[in-house]
């Protein structure tokens, strides 16, 4: 299952949005996995300066 975590410069107003303050980072999950196991994988691989805003799923 191909899943995309979204991440937020930590610096940027949520209420401006604009592109270049996210990332997107997509990456295949083993069937089975639970929310909380993805949401921890998206977590722990969060890139410096972001904060983990939320996950999105593409079966």
């Amino acid at each position: 299952m191909k899943v995309t975590a979204i991440y937020q410069r930590a610096d940027a107003n949520p209420f401006r949005e604009s592109e270049c303050n996210y990332r997107r980072v997509t990456g295949r999950i083993p069937e089975g996995c639970t929310q909380e196991m993805i949401e921890q994988y998206a977590r722990e691989a969060t890139p410096a300066g972001y904060v983990f805003v939320g996950i999105e799923r593409a079966e």
